[in-house]
């Protein structure tokens, strides 16, 4: 059965949070690589884990993967909607 978490317990990693998230800071803001850190420390609590460097890390890791990828994702379809809007003038 999961544990509670208290905001203490969070508020308390923020040191180890942020620096982490400073080594992500050439693929994504620093507010949502802050957030997914304090959501791994959360999981891990829950988990009944001490959170880690590699804990915080590897969900920061995998955010930018997911914006990354939903970045492309976006280009080419802004890219097929410009192609097809020029078909459409024609």
């Amino acid at each position: 059965m999961p544990t509670a978490v208290s905001d203490g317990q969070i508020t308390a990693f923020l040191p180890l949070i942020e620096n982490s998230a400073r080594r992500f800071l050439h693929l994504a803001e620093f507010d949502d690589l802050r957030q997914e850190g304090m959501i791994a420390v959360w999981l891990a609590f829950r988990r009944g884990e001490a959170p880690t460097a590699d804990i915080i890390q590897n969900r920061m890791r995998d955010w930018c993967r997911r914006v990354s990828r939903q970045s492309r994702l976006d280009t080419d379809r802004y890219d097929e909607d410009t192609l097809y809007a020029s078909d459409e003038g024609i």
